[in-house]
């Protein structure tokens, strides 16, 4: 509930109305179970510019999601 209500007041905050969709579970397989219930034309994901040693140890997220996406991932540098 306290997640719900943060992510709706940040979305107020940006000026958007719609609703916040909050689920849990695998990161991965919730952000895409999401983006094909909703119909999504693709996913956009930041990055945090992870260097070689780092993406042996750390999970990238955006790597991951354009590996498992059906649609097309769009990557943000910060």
């Amino acid at each position: 509930e306290a997640a719900r209500d943060r992510a709706a007041e940040w979305l107020l905050e940006q000026g958007r109305s719609e609703p916040a969709v909050i689920r849990y579970g695998d990161t991965f397989t919730e952000i895409l179970a999401v983006a094909a219930e909703q119909g999504a034309p693709f996913l956009v994901c930041g990055s945090r510019l992870l260097s070689k040693v780092e993406r042996l140890i750390a999970l990238s997220t955006s790597s991951e999601l354009a590996a498992r996406s059906a649609v097309p991932v769009l990557v943000v540098p910060p």
